[in-house]
């Protein structure tokens, strides 16, 4: 084994270390005192989408529309109160309902994977569920990450036709 090549497994632990903190790190260095910050990306099929520009924070006293700020989406911690928030996001003509969500998660990176096609071999909704319907979010903010698989999350948009 040459001397180069015992030294790979070293340079992938600093890599991945360098990378992880650098990821858990932007939590620290964009939200200020006071709120907790989170950012979305949003994948169908495996390819990456626009992220949504707002998302609708829902918990037992109503619903708060939050806008993206310099990428990342901050939540006054006063909105936190409850236990368990939901989470309304419009993105590319589906509309995703999270519901049951830990506030904890509000100061990670959420990674929504949609399928149209169906989702790779144990990575989403048992047999018998539409992966259609479903998503599978990965809320990474340390080690390890945590996936969820939630049912009947995502719907079309429906366009308001004008009708009356």
């Amino acid at each position: 084994m040459s001397r180069a090549a015992r030294f790979i497994p070293v340079i992938l632990v600093v890599v991945c270390f360098l990378g992880w903190h650098a990821h858990v790190g932007w939590a620290q260095e964009q939200c200020p005192a006071g709120y907790h910050c989170f950012r979305i990306s949003v994948h169908l099929d495996g390819k990456l989408l626009r992220g949504p520009d707002t998302v609708v924070v829902i918990g037992p006293r109503g619903e708060k529309a939050v806008a993206k700020v310099d990428g990342v989406f901050r939540v006054p911690h006063e909105w936190l109160e409850a236990k368990e928030l939901g989470v309304r996001v419009e993105v590319a003509g589906n509309r995703l309902q999270i519901p049951g969500l830990s506030r904890d998660l509000f100061d990670t990176s959420w990674d929504i994977q949609l399928a149209d096609k169906g989702f790779p071999r144990g990575r989403g909704p048992l047999a018998g569920n539409k992966a259609k319907r479903a998503c599978v979010v990965v809320f990474s903010g340390g080690e390890p990450g945590l996936t969820d698989v939630v049912l009947n999350c995502r719907s079309a948009v429906r366009e308001d036709s004008g009708r009356r």
